[in-house]
């Protein structure tokens, strides 16, 4: 059996291990991974996305935002955000991960396509976890992230979570 590889194998061994790399960090953050995305694997007609755009999460859970389509980041929306936990804002094009310690609903942004409706939304499950749902539901939204948000406290409304 030949131990010579060739370039295609290489490059095709090469792809494969850099998928299953991919994979088993998708599996640390199972249920836990919102990825950036320049079009939505489920709506084709959506541009700029966050993949969920809801996630419910328990207390001292770890959110892995993955920057898999370059020329995005996250951010919170510092007002909106539960009193008492940290705001945030990643560097674009870069993944980061965030720990919610705070009960509450964390409205989130992509800060160069935020009007162009790259929105999100992490509920954090506990007492008081919808003390400020009623604020972020009611702040005033820019451009497209208007209906977007909409549509995400519409899916919050129908988990019923209150």
């Amino acid at each position: 059996m030949p131990t010579n590889f060739s370039r295609r194998s290489f490059f095709v061994s090469s792809a494969a291990l850099a998928l299953v790399s991919g994979t088993a960090k998708a599996a640390i953050h199972d249920g836990n991974l919102v990825e950036m995305l320049n079009k939505s694997p489920i709506d084709a007609s959506a541009r700029n996305v966050f993949e969920p755009r809801v996630i419910v999460v328990d207390p001292s859970e770890a959110v892995l935002f993955r920057s898999t389509d370059g020329g995005h980041n996250t951010q919170s929306m510092d007002d909106l955000i539960p009193a008492g936990a940290p705001p945030w804002k990643s560097d674009i094009g870069a993944d980061v991960e965030i720990t919610f310690d705070t009960s509450g609903v964390y409205p989130y942004v992509c800060t160069p396509h935020a009007t162009a409706g790259m929105v999100g939304v992490i509920v954090v499950k506990g007492e008081g976890m919808m003390d400020n749902y009623e604020a972020a539901k009611g702040a005033r939204y820019r451009g497209r992230a208007r209906k977007v948000f909409g549509e995400i406290f519409d899916e919050i409304d129908a988990i019923n979570l209150g």
